[in-house]
Formats: structure tokens, sequence, C-alpha cells
């Protein structure tokens, strides 16, 4: 789901949705529709969910100290 949201903070997505099959299992189902590439789409999502949990994992540790 925080690549859906990160999916759907970009502007030239238009629709972005997430289906978990089941919770015992791997299985996920994404639907984008963009004005680009999907995958493009889904790479620099997670990319940006990736960067920002980094920061909140700094951010977290120095509060700690």
């Amino acid at each position: 789901y925080i690549i859906q949201h990160e999916l759907l903070k970009a502007s030239n997505v238009d629709f972005a949705g997430v289906i978990v099959k089941h919770p015992l299992t791997n299985e996920c189902w994404m639907r984008i529709n963009s004005s680009t590439k999907p995958l493009s789409e889904i790479k620099k999502s997670a990319d940006s969910a990736i960067k920002m949990t980094e920061e909140f994992k700094e951010l977290f540790n120095s509060k700690l100290r």
C-alpha cells in the first residue's frame, strides 16, 4: 500500500490499485493507469518509498540518542 500511495502522488498516474489475494500468500495484483510506462512508475515509486523510509530511520535514530 505504500507504493500505491507513492504512485497516486505522481501527476501522470490516473489510477493505482492493489489487491492482496490472501494474507498468507505473497501474491498481490496491481493495476495502474498512467500516461507513461506503468513499470517505470512502479520503479520510481518504490525508490521514493525506500528513500522516505531511510529518512524516517535516520530521524528516528537521531531522536533516540
